[in-house]
Protein backbone atom coordinates (compact mmCIF):
# COMPACT_ATOMS: atom_id res chain seq x y z
CA UNK A 1 0.00 0.00 0.00
CA UNK A 2 1.40 3.41 -0.93
CA UNK A 3 1.89 6.11 1.68
CA UNK A 4 -0.95 8.17 0.19
CA UNK A 5 -3.36 5.20 0.24
CA UNK A 6 -2.38 4.42 3.82
CA UNK A 7 -3.05 8.03 4.85
CA UNK A 8 -6.46 7.97 3.15
CA UNK A 9 -7.20 4.68 4.89
CA UNK A 10 -6.54 6.20 8.32
CA UNK A 11 -8.56 9.29 7.41
CA UNK A 12 -11.47 7.06 6.39
CA UNK A 13 -11.22 5.16 9.69
CA UNK A 14 -11.20 8.32 11.79
CA UNK A 15 -14.05 9.90 9.82
CA UNK A 16 -16.17 6.77 10.31
CA UNK A 17 -15.33 6.79 14.04
CA UNK A 18 -16.42 10.43 14.28
CA UNK A 19 -19.53 9.75 12.21
CA UNK A 20 -20.72 6.99 14.55
CA UNK A 21 -19.90 9.09 17.59
CA UNK A 22 -22.00 11.99 16.30
CA UNK A 23 -24.91 9.81 15.17
CA UNK A 24 -25.16 7.61 18.26
CA UNK A 25 -24.01 9.74 21.21
CA UNK A 26 -25.53 13.16 20.60
CA UNK A 27 -29.28 12.43 20.28
CA UNK A 28 -31.06 13.54 23.45
CA UNK A 29 -32.40 10.04 24.16
CA UNK A 30 -29.03 8.31 23.72
CA UNK A 31 -27.60 6.44 26.71
CA UNK A 32 -24.13 6.16 25.14
CA UNK A 33 -21.39 7.95 27.05
CA UNK A 34 -18.10 7.34 25.22
CA UNK A 35 -16.45 6.42 21.96
CA UNK A 36 -13.22 4.51 22.57
CA UNK A 37 -10.62 4.74 19.80
CA UNK A 38 -8.25 1.90 18.86
CA UNK A 39 -9.10 -0.73 21.44
CA UNK A 40 -11.45 -1.38 24.32
CA UNK A 41 -11.01 -0.70 28.02
CA UNK A 42 -11.39 -4.23 29.40
CA UNK A 43 -9.76 -6.69 31.75
CA UNK A 44 -10.75 -9.71 29.66
CA UNK A 45 -7.64 -11.85 29.16
CA UNK A 46 -8.89 -13.53 25.99
CA UNK A 47 -10.02 -10.39 24.22
CA UNK A 48 -8.22 -9.21 21.08
CA UNK A 49 -7.38 -5.53 21.56
CA UNK A 50 -5.73 -4.98 18.17
CA UNK A 51 -8.83 -5.77 16.10
CA UNK A 52 -11.03 -3.00 17.54
CA UNK A 53 -10.84 0.31 15.66
CA UNK A 54 -13.52 1.94 17.80
CA UNK A 55 -16.18 1.01 20.31
CA UNK A 56 -19.25 2.72 21.70
CA UNK A 57 -19.94 2.42 25.41
CA UNK A 58 -22.64 3.23 27.92
CA UNK A 59 -20.66 3.53 31.11
CA UNK A 60 -18.99 0.15 31.71
CA UNK A 61 -21.24 -1.63 29.18
CA UNK A 62 -19.98 -2.08 25.63
CA UNK A 63 -22.70 -1.31 23.12
CA UNK A 64 -20.71 -1.76 19.87
CA UNK A 65 -17.23 -2.93 18.90
CA UNK A 66 -16.20 -2.15 15.34
CA UNK A 67 -13.50 -2.82 12.77
CA UNK A 68 -13.12 -0.42 9.81
CA UNK A 69 -11.60 -2.04 6.73
CA UNK A 70 -10.63 0.42 4.00
CA UNK A 71 -9.21 -0.19 0.56
CA UNK A 72 -8.62 1.27 -2.87
CA UNK A 73 -11.22 1.53 -5.65
CA UNK A 74 -10.55 -2.00 -6.97
CA UNK A 75 -10.04 -3.82 -3.68
CA UNK A 76 -12.46 -6.52 -2.58
CA UNK A 77 -13.33 -8.34 0.62
CA UNK A 78 -14.20 -12.04 0.82
CA UNK A 79 -16.31 -14.01 3.29
CA UNK A 80 -13.11 -15.57 4.68
CA UNK A 81 -11.65 -12.07 5.28
CA UNK A 82 -14.72 -11.00 7.25
CA UNK A 83 -14.98 -14.25 9.20
CA UNK A 84 -11.32 -13.85 10.24
CA UNK A 85 -12.15 -10.35 11.52
CA UNK A 86 -15.26 -11.54 13.36
CA UNK A 87 -13.48 -14.41 15.11
CA UNK A 88 -11.28 -11.76 16.72
CA UNK A 89 -13.93 -9.04 17.14
CA UNK A 90 -16.34 -11.42 18.88
CA UNK A 91 -13.77 -12.15 21.58
CA UNK A 92 -15.29 -9.06 23.25
CA UNK A 93 -18.56 -9.06 25.14
CA UNK A 94 -20.78 -6.42 23.49
CA UNK A 95 -24.34 -5.84 22.39
CA UNK A 96 -23.35 -5.49 18.74
CA UNK A 97 -20.44 -6.32 16.43
CA UNK A 98 -19.83 -4.13 13.41
CA UNK A 99 -17.59 -4.44 10.34
CA UNK A 100 -17.53 -1.41 8.03
CA UNK A 101 -15.74 -1.48 4.69
CA UNK A 102 -15.52 0.59 1.54
CA UNK A 103 -14.17 -2.40 -0.36
CA UNK A 104 -16.34 -4.21 -2.89
CA UNK A 105 -17.95 -7.46 -1.76
CA UNK A 106 -16.81 -10.62 -3.51
CA UNK A 107 -19.35 -13.34 -4.33
CA UNK A 108 -18.61 -15.25 -1.12
CA UNK A 109 -19.19 -12.16 1.02
CA UNK A 110 -22.52 -11.55 -0.66
CA UNK A 111 -23.51 -15.08 0.33
CA UNK A 112 -22.34 -14.47 3.91
CA UNK A 113 -24.49 -11.35 4.06
CA UNK A 114 -27.46 -13.36 2.84
CA UNK A 115 -26.94 -16.08 5.45
CA UNK A 116 -26.70 -13.53 8.27
CA UNK A 117 -29.79 -11.66 7.08
CA UNK A 118 -32.08 -14.70 7.00
CA UNK A 119 -30.92 -16.04 10.38
CA UNK A 120 -30.69 -19.63 9.21
CA UNK A 121 -31.00 -22.36 11.86
CA UNK A 122 -28.04 -24.05 10.13
CA UNK A 123 -25.88 -20.93 10.23
CA UNK A 124 -22.84 -22.71 11.67
CA UNK A 125 -22.75 -25.47 9.06
CA UNK A 126 -23.48 -23.13 6.15
CA UNK A 127 -20.76 -20.60 7.03
CA UNK A 128 -18.18 -23.33 7.69
CA UNK A 129 -19.02 -24.72 4.26
CA UNK A 130 -18.78 -21.27 2.67
CA UNK A 131 -15.15 -20.74 3.82
CA UNK A 132 -14.08 -24.39 3.69
CA UNK A 133 -11.21 -23.72 1.30
CA UNK A 134 -9.70 -20.86 3.34
CA UNK A 135 -7.02 -20.98 6.04
CA UNK A 136 -9.50 -19.61 8.57
CA UNK A 137 -11.77 -22.68 8.24
CA UNK A 138 -9.89 -24.67 10.93
CA UNK A 139 -10.25 -21.87 13.51
CA UNK A 140 -13.88 -21.39 12.56
CA UNK A 141 -14.72 -25.08 13.02
CA UNK A 142 -13.20 -24.91 16.51
CA UNK A 143 -15.14 -21.77 17.52
CA UNK A 144 -17.16 -22.08 20.70
CA UNK A 145 -20.92 -21.69 20.94
CA UNK A 146 -20.51 -18.14 22.26
CA UNK A 147 -19.02 -17.02 18.94
CA UNK A 148 -22.01 -18.30 16.97
CA UNK A 149 -24.43 -16.57 19.33
CA UNK A 150 -22.53 -13.29 18.97
CA UNK A 151 -22.38 -13.70 15.21
CA UNK A 152 -26.16 -13.27 15.13
CA UNK A 153 -25.64 -9.78 16.59
CA UNK A 154 -23.25 -8.79 13.81
CA UNK A 155 -23.72 -6.13 11.14
CA UNK A 156 -21.55 -5.93 8.03
CA UNK A 157 -21.86 -2.53 6.40
CA UNK A 158 -20.74 -2.11 2.80
CA UNK A 159 -20.02 1.60 2.46
CA UNK A 160 -20.35 2.68 -1.16
CA UNK A 161 -19.15 6.23 -0.53
CA UNK A 162 -15.77 7.58 -1.61
CA UNK A 163 -13.64 9.49 0.87
CA UNK A 164 -14.85 12.89 -0.39
CA UNK A 165 -18.49 11.91 0.13
CA UNK A 166 -17.78 10.58 3.61
CA UNK A 167 -15.99 13.82 4.46
CA UNK A 168 -18.91 15.91 3.17
CA UNK A 169 -21.52 13.90 5.08
CA UNK A 170 -19.54 14.01 8.32
CA UNK A 171 -19.18 17.77 7.86
CA UNK A 172 -22.96 18.06 7.51
CA UNK A 173 -23.40 16.05 10.73
CA UNK A 174 -20.99 18.42 12.47
CA UNK A 175 -22.89 21.43 11.14
CA UNK A 176 -26.22 20.09 12.41
CA UNK A 177 -24.83 19.03 15.78
CA UNK A 178 -22.97 22.33 16.22
CA UNK A 179 -26.06 24.46 15.77
CA UNK A 180 -28.12 22.16 17.95
CA UNK A 181 -25.51 22.25 20.73
CA UNK A 182 -25.10 26.03 20.88
CA UNK A 183 -27.21 27.93 18.34
CA UNK A 184 -26.62 31.29 20.02
CA UNK A 185 -22.86 30.90 20.41
CA UNK A 186 -21.35 29.42 17.27
CA UNK A 187 -22.16 32.26 14.87
CA UNK A 188 -21.43 31.34 11.27
CA UNK A 189 -20.62 27.65 10.88
CA UNK A 190 -16.84 27.35 10.38
CA UNK A 191 -17.83 23.71 9.93
CA UNK A 192 -14.74 22.78 7.96
CA UNK A 193 -12.47 23.99 10.75
CA UNK A 194 -14.45 22.21 13.47
CA UNK A 195 -14.66 18.97 11.46
CA UNK A 196 -10.91 18.93 11.00
CA UNK A 197 -10.44 19.67 14.70
CA UNK A 198 -12.67 16.75 15.69
CA UNK A 199 -10.91 14.35 13.32
CA UNK A 200 -7.61 15.40 14.87
CA UNK A 201 -9.06 14.78 18.33
CA UNK A 202 -9.97 11.23 17.26
CA UNK A 203 -6.52 10.71 15.76
CA UNK A 204 -4.81 12.01 18.91
CA UNK A 205 -6.64 9.41 20.96
CA UNK A 206 -5.66 6.69 18.50
CA UNK A 207 -1.96 7.49 18.35
CA UNK A 208 -0.88 9.53 21.33
CA UNK A 209 -0.24 8.97 25.02
CA UNK A 210 -3.55 10.61 25.90
CA UNK A 211 -6.55 8.59 27.01
CA UNK A 212 -8.27 6.68 24.20
CA UNK A 213 -11.78 7.80 25.13
CA UNK A 214 -13.78 10.70 23.72
CA UNK A 215 -16.71 11.27 26.02
CA UNK A 216 -20.11 12.62 25.10
CA UNK A 217 -19.39 15.71 27.21
CA UNK A 218 -16.04 16.32 25.47
CA UNK A 219 -17.64 15.92 22.05
CA UNK A 220 -20.40 18.39 22.92
CA UNK A 221 -17.88 20.92 24.25
CA UNK A 222 -15.70 20.58 21.14
CA UNK A 223 -18.70 21.38 18.94
CA UNK A 224 -19.02 24.74 20.70
CA UNK A 225 -15.42 25.85 20.14
CA UNK A 226 -15.24 29.20 18.35
CA UNK A 227 -13.48 29.51 14.98
CA UNK A 228 -10.56 31.63 16.26
CA UNK A 229 -9.71 29.02 18.91
CA UNK A 230 -9.84 26.23 16.35
CA UNK A 231 -7.53 28.15 14.00
CA UNK A 232 -4.99 28.46 16.81
CA UNK A 233 -5.19 24.74 17.55
CA UNK A 234 -4.87 23.84 13.87
CA UNK A 235 -1.70 25.89 13.57
CA UNK A 236 -0.17 23.53 16.13
CA UNK A 237 -1.26 20.53 14.03
CA UNK A 238 0.04 21.70 10.62
CA UNK A 239 -3.40 21.59 9.00
CA UNK A 240 -5.60 24.31 7.44
CA UNK A 241 -3.06 26.86 8.57
CA UNK A 242 -3.82 30.54 8.01
CA UNK A 243 -0.29 31.44 6.93
CA UNK A 244 -1.06 35.15 6.92
CA UNK A 245 -3.65 36.94 9.07
CA UNK A 246 -7.22 36.52 7.88
CA UNK A 247 -10.10 38.97 8.22
CA UNK A 248 -12.85 38.03 10.61
CA UNK A 249 -15.57 35.91 9.09
CA UNK A 250 -19.15 37.10 9.17
CA UNK A 251 -21.56 36.05 11.91
CA UNK A 252 -24.41 36.15 9.39
CA UNK A 253 -24.89 33.20 7.05
CA UNK A 254 -25.11 34.19 3.37
CA UNK A 255 -25.97 30.84 1.77
CA UNK A 256 -26.79 32.27 -1.66
CA UNK A 257 -23.36 33.87 -2.05
CA UNK A 258 -21.55 30.91 -0.50
CA UNK A 259 -23.31 28.61 -2.97
CA UNK A 260 -21.98 30.72 -5.85
CA UNK A 261 -18.47 30.46 -4.43
CA UNK A 262 -18.87 26.69 -4.12
CA UNK A 263 -19.79 26.41 -7.80
CA UNK A 264 -16.58 28.18 -8.78
CA UNK A 265 -14.31 26.58 -6.16
CA UNK A 266 -15.38 22.92 -6.24
CA UNK A 267 -14.59 20.45 -3.49
CA UNK A 268 -13.08 17.88 -3.81
CA UNK A 269 -10.37 20.02 -5.35
CA UNK A 270 -9.54 19.02 -8.97
CA UNK A 271 -6.09 17.49 -9.38
CA UNK A 272 -5.64 18.84 -12.89
CA UNK A 273 -6.81 22.43 -12.45
CA UNK A 274 -6.44 25.50 -10.23
CA UNK A 275 -9.92 27.02 -9.83
CA UNK A 276 -10.09 30.81 -9.58
CA UNK A 277 -12.99 32.95 -8.35
CA UNK A 278 -13.17 36.76 -8.46
CA UNK A 279 -15.38 38.52 -5.89
CA UNK A 280 -16.11 42.18 -6.65
CA UNK A 281 -18.23 44.88 -5.02
CA UNK A 282 -18.23 48.21 -3.26
CA UNK A 283 -15.95 48.79 -0.28
CA UNK A 284 -17.45 47.74 3.04
CA UNK A 285 -20.18 45.39 1.78
CA UNK A 286 -18.53 42.30 3.27
CA UNK A 287 -16.37 40.76 0.52
CA UNK A 288 -13.49 39.84 2.80
CA UNK A 289 -15.70 38.50 5.59
CA UNK A 290 -17.63 36.44 3.03
CA UNK A 291 -14.42 34.84 1.75
CA UNK A 292 -13.24 34.27 5.32
CA UNK A 293 -16.52 32.50 6.12
CA UNK A 294 -16.13 30.34 3.01
CA UNK A 295 -12.55 29.45 3.98
CA UNK A 296 -13.63 28.50 7.52
CA UNK A 297 -16.51 26.42 6.17
CA UNK A 298 -14.27 24.50 3.76
CA UNK A 299 -10.99 24.53 5.66
CA UNK A 300 -10.96 20.74 5.96
CA UNK A 301 -10.18 20.45 2.26
CA UNK A 302 -7.00 22.55 2.45
CA UNK A 303 -3.51 22.19 3.84
CA UNK A 304 -2.88 25.95 4.00
CA UNK A 305 -4.93 29.14 3.58
CA UNK A 306 -2.95 32.12 2.33
CA UNK A 307 -4.21 35.72 2.46
CA UNK A 308 -2.39 38.35 0.36
CA UNK A 309 -3.07 41.97 1.24
CA UNK A 310 -3.34 43.69 -2.17
CA UNK A 311 -4.05 47.18 -0.85
CA UNK A 312 -0.85 48.37 -2.57
CA UNK A 313 2.39 46.92 -3.98
CA UNK A 314 4.27 47.24 -0.69
CA UNK A 315 1.68 45.20 1.21
CA UNK A 316 1.61 42.60 -1.55
CA UNK A 317 5.37 42.12 -1.19
CA UNK A 318 5.10 42.00 2.61
CA UNK A 319 2.40 39.34 2.46
CA UNK A 320 4.42 37.20 0.02
CA UNK A 321 7.48 37.60 2.28
CA UNK A 322 5.51 36.21 5.22
CA UNK A 323 4.43 33.23 3.11
CA UNK A 324 8.01 32.70 1.90
CA UNK A 325 9.32 32.59 5.48
CA UNK A 326 6.67 30.05 6.43
CA UNK A 327 7.57 27.89 3.42
CA UNK A 328 11.26 28.14 4.37
CA UNK A 329 10.50 27.14 7.98
CA UNK A 330 8.70 24.06 6.68
CA UNK A 331 11.47 23.11 4.26
CA UNK A 332 9.37 23.80 1.18
CA UNK A 333 11.48 26.59 -0.30
CA UNK A 334 15.19 27.44 -0.39
CA UNK A 335 16.84 30.36 1.37
CA UNK A 336 16.83 33.64 -0.54
CA UNK A 337 17.75 33.25 -4.22
CA UNK A 338 17.93 36.42 -6.37
CA UNK A 339 14.43 36.19 -7.81
CA UNK A 340 11.25 38.01 -6.86
CA UNK A 341 9.58 36.64 -3.74
CA UNK A 342 6.26 36.35 -5.55
CA UNK A 343 7.82 33.99 -8.12
CA UNK A 344 9.54 31.92 -5.41
CA UNK A 345 6.28 31.44 -3.51
CA UNK A 346 4.25 30.70 -6.64
CA UNK A 347 6.80 28.11 -7.81
CA UNK A 348 6.86 26.39 -4.41
CA UNK A 349 3.06 26.19 -4.24
CA UNK A 350 2.89 24.91 -7.83
CA UNK A 351 5.22 22.05 -6.87
CA UNK A 352 3.18 21.11 -3.82
CA UNK A 353 0.91 18.08 -4.09
CA UNK A 354 -1.13 19.33 -1.13
CA UNK A 355 -4.17 21.60 -1.72
CA UNK A 356 -3.94 25.23 -0.68
CA UNK A 357 -6.29 28.19 -0.85
CA UNK A 358 -5.00 31.65 -1.74
CA UNK A 359 -6.92 34.92 -1.34
CA UNK A 360 -5.76 38.23 -2.76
Amino acid sequence: MSGQNAARGFEYQYLITLEYGLVTMLPFDSDLTDVQVEGVLTTGLKTDQEIVDFSLASGPRLHTVAQVKSGGPRSTLSAADVVAILLRLCSHEADRYLVITNRAAGDSLQELLRLLSIGSTRLRAEIISLVSGAKISTDLAAAEDGFWERLRRTEIRLDRRDIEQVRAEVQQLVRTARHRAAPSLVGWDATGLVTGYLVWEVMARASGPRKATLSRTELSEALCVDADTVKSLMRQRDWAIHVTPAPRSTDVARPDLLAKLARNLPIPIPRDAAPVCLVTGLSGIGKSSLIAAWADENAYAYWAIIWIDATDERRVRESFSVVARWLEDNGLIDGDPPIAVEKRVSAALARSARPWHGVR
